[in-house]
C-alpha cells in the first residue's frame, strides 16, 4: 500500500524533504519523490483545467438562456460553450492515464523508516534478531530438561518432539486405518 499523496503535497502540509531522506535511508534514489510530485502536478493542472472549462461553460449557459427566451441570436455563445465542453471532455479522457502514472510512481516510495531500525544496505549482515517465533526445531528441546528432577527421559522426549503436534507413536492412531 503506497503512502498518501498528501504527504508529498506542500500545500497540504506534506514534507517532501522528509520522504527524500527516507528514500536515501532505504538506498533508493531520492528523485523518485520529485517524479511523483511532477506527475501529481500534471494531474492537478488537468483537473483544474477541467473545472475552469466547466465553469466557463456554465457561465455561458447562463448568458444563453435569457437571450433564447428573448429570441435573440446567440449562435456564437452556443458555439463557445460547446467548444469549452468538448475541450473539457478531451482533457477528462486523459485523467485516468495521468492518475495511473502518478500512482505507479507513488508505489515506488516506501513507508516510514522507524528510528530504531538500523540503516543498512545488507539486512542479513546487520539485522539484529530480537526473537524468533515459532522457535526453530533445533531450539525447541533445549530448555525442557533443566536438571530439576526430570532426568534424561524429558530430554529424550523433547528431542523427539519435532514439528508434529503429538508423539510419533500416537500418530498411527490419528490417521484413518484402511483394511484391504
Amino acid at each position: 500500500m503506497p503512502i498518501d499523496i498528501n504527504e508529498l503535497r506542500e500545500y497540504k502540509n506534506g514534507d517532501p524533504a522528509k520522504w527524500r531522506k527516507y528514500m536515501q535511508q532505504r538506498f533508493k534514489p531520492a528523485h523518485f519523490v520529485d517524479e511523483v510530485i511532477a506527475a501529481d502536478e500534471k494531474w492537478r493542472d488537468a483537473t483544474n483545467a477541467i473545472d475552469d472549462l466547466n465553469r466557463q461553460a456554465n457561465a455561458l449557459q447562463k448568458q444563453i438562456a435569457p437571450k433564447k427566451k428573448a429570441g435573440e441570436d446567440c449562435a456564437e455563445l452556443v458555439a463557445s460553450m460547446k467548444a469549452s465542453q468538448k475541450e473539457a471532455k478531451e482533457i477528462k479522457a486523459t485523467l485516468p492515464q495521468l492518475e495511473e502514472e502518478r500512482d505507479s510512481l507513488l508505489n515506488r516510495i516506501g513507508n516510514l523508516v522507524d528510528p530504531e531500525v538500523p540503516i543498512s544496505n545488507d539486512e542479513d549482515e546487520d539485522n539484529l534478531v530480537v526473537a524468533l517465533y515459532p522457535l526453530p526445531v533445533e531450539a525447541e528441546g533445549e530448555g525442557e530438561g533443566d536438571g530439576e528432577g526430570e532426568g534424561e527421559g524429558a530430554k529424550a522426549e523433547g528431542a523427539k518432539k519435532g514439528l508434529l503436534p503429538c508423539p510419533l507413536g500416537v500418530l498411527q492412531y490419528t490417521l484413518p486405518h484402511q483394511t484391504t
